[in-house]
């Protein structure tokens, strides 16, 4: 679960041997490899990726209790391991263009927005204007369907 950078490489944390799937390392080594391009990030995760093939069930992936005993499965396969570690493992190893900078920001738990940039050169620079305020829920303006001119 915990992994420390290395002067060679990655190092084991010998008191946390279990692994619940967590982004947080495969995150890391995404944007190591976008600001750097080191093949060596591409490398750790490719590691990653294929220590998981010890964790297939039938029905997904488990965690496990202890890493060097990949027998003793856990049976759970947290969500956030296909919302979060999966879509990081496949932005490692994609193409740069399938998430450009500039036009795209990772928020939290790794949800995709799109930049203010982007959104701006596909509606011709258009803004989106606020124009007045909104009736409150349950006001008789906005149960007459009057509702304000927002």
């Amino acid at each position: 679960e915990i992994t420390r950078f290395g002067a060679r490489g990655l190092v084991d944390d010998r008191g946390s041997m279990h692994s619940i799937l967590r982004p947080e390392t495969v995150e890391s080594l995404f944007w190591l490899w976008r600001t750097t391009g080191a093949q060596i990030y591409r490398n750790w995760g490719l590691r990653i990726l294929s220590a998981f093939g010890r964790m297939k069930t039938s029905f997904g992936y488990a965690s496990l209790h202890n890493v060097n005993e990949p027998g003793r499965l856990r049976d759970e396969m947290p969500s956030f391991f296909v919302a979060e570690t999966v879509k990081y493992l496949f932005l490692l190893f994609s193409d740069d263009d399938v998430l450009p900078w500039g036009d795209f920001v990772l928020g939290t738990e790794a949800h995709i927005l799109p930049s203010a940039r982007w959104g701006l050169e596909r509606s011709g620079g258009r803004r989106w204007q606020c124009s007045g305020r909104r009736s409150p829920p349950g006001s008789s303006s906005s149960s007459s369907g009057g509702g304000g001119d927002g």
